[in-house]
């Protein structure tokens, strides 16, 4: 099998934690260049995986010069729509980390810029790539339960620890885009149907940042389905959680669970804990668009699929600063 030359952008703990390894894990793939603007990080990540081979650079555009199949992006979030439109432009598919942009235009541009080149862009929504999510949209979507009634969300940790999160010229939003993206997403995925409108409160405890660290989100789909995201940076220990109530029964999956899923019919007592394969039918999120890059297939979370979810973050955003319901789709 030939080899899939692969560039990664971004040295941060993201590429540290998830990408430089799981893509490792990938057979016949080669690392061939890292880069960071703050050398020294990518220097230590090429020196911690032994990656002998691998060249840095401080500058990303050096690194979409090379003969490269692929690009992964983890940069702060104001930066993916330029650089993923430069390596689109450069013949690669891209990889890009989510929020895919920090506005509905920037995500336009990525997506019309890939779909001119025939190129893959794919953005990193890993809730997709989970058994639980699979387990859950299979129940909803075969009508065990009838229809859904609501949906509520948690997701929550301590914080990120790098300041760029905090600020909004670099973020494009606190916790919501952050966090809350993936908790929408993973609702959109399950459900049958598109939102309508969106509302949300938010607000900030920390000092010094000018973005929120809480929120609550509420979105009305097109069959007025209702769904509620609560999305924190103050929590220690985080959690994600997720109660869907339906027609016959309930799902819930959380700390509460032991993170396994329970679900419960209305017309009995009891309730059963469910068996879930043990990875996702995809594989390893890596693995997928490794896969997608030799087969050419659409990705479940290609620009086109994910650019909604996006929507919602940003109508988020924009109710919890006008104190206004927005209705979707949204102008640009």
């Amino acid at each position: 099998m030939e080899t899939i030359k692969l560039g990664i952008i971004g040295a941060g703990n993201v590429v540290r934690e998830y990408h430089l390894p799981d893509f490792l894990k990938v057979k016949d793939v080669k690392i061939e260049a890292l880069c960071d603007v703050d050398i020294k990080k990518a220097k230590k990540l090429v020196k911690l995986y032994k990656l002998n081979t691998t060249k840095v650079f401080s500058d990303y555009k050096n690194l979409i010069e090379l003969d490269l199949d692929a690009v992964s992006i983890a940069t702060p979030n104001y930066l993916h729509c330029k650089m993923a439109i430069d390596a689109l432009n450069s013949g690669k598919d891209v990889l890009v980390e989510k929020p895919m942009a920090i506005s509905m235009r920037e995500a336009d541009r990525m997506i019309s810029t890939s779909q001119k080149n025939k190129r893959i862009l794919m953005v990193n929504q890993k809730s997709r790539f989970t058994p639980e999510t699979e387990a859950i949209r299979k129940i909803i979507r075969d009508g065990t339960l009838g229809n859904i009634l609501n949906i509520g969300m948690v997701t929550s940790h301590k914080g990120p620890n790098a300041k760029w999160f905090f600020q909004k010229k670099y973020s494009g939003g606190g916790c919501t885009i952050d966090l809350g993206i993936h908790a929408v997403d993973s609702i959109r995925y399950t459900v049958n149907t598109e939102a309508k409108e969106v509302v949300c409160f938010a607000f900030t405890m920390r000092k010094n940042i000018d973005v929120e660290d809480n929120s609550f989100l509420i979105i009305k789909f097109n069959d007025n389905t209702f769904a509620t995201v609560e999305s924190s940076w103050c929590r220690n220990p985080g959690e994600y959680s997720i109660i869907i109530n339906c027609e016959k029964g309930s799902l819930r999956i959380g700390p509460y669970t032991g993170y396994k899923i329970i679900m419960g019919r209305n017309k009995s007592r009891m309730s059963r804990v469910l068996n879930i394969p043990a990875k996702s039918k995809y594989g390893n999120l890596y693995e997928y668009f490794i896969k997608c890059i030799r087969t050419r297939e659409k990705p479940i979370t290609s620009g086109e699929v994910v650019q909604k979810s996006l929507e919602i973050v940003l109508a988020a955003i924009k109710s919890a600063r006008t104190g206004k319901i927005i209705r979707l789709p949204t102008g640009r």
